[in-house]
């Protein structure tokens, strides 16, 4: 089955993205949350000499992390492609999706 991110759905739908989500949460709509973290699109990269920092749109929040250079290069990320980061306490992981 094709997995959608919640604007993505409300696209299909001809909704906004917070009726999508009211839906969700009312039950009208079964949503399945990735334990993998949240998916966004990557709206901005600086990359330095061995750092990079990453910046991820995911509805609402806007994620920034800094990464290894070669990592960012290892995971082709390049801005306008969706990704998917992981939030813990201490530290951000972004992948590609």
């Amino acid at each position: 089955m094709q997995a959608y991110t919640i604007g993505q759905a409300a696209r299909l739908l001809g909704v906004r993205p917070d009726t999508a989500r009211r839906w969700a949460n009312a039950g009208r709509m079964a949503p399945h949350r990735d334990e993998g973290g949240a998916f966004g699109i990557v709206t901005a990269i600086k990359v330095g000499d061995v750092a990079a920092q990453v910046e991820i749109r995911a509805g609402l929040h806007r994620l920034v992390s800094p990464l290894p250079r070669e990592a960012v290069e290892e995971l082709g990320l390049d801005v306008g492609m969706e990704a998917s980061s992981r939030v813990k306490s201490t530290n951000v992981h972004i992948d590609r999706v």
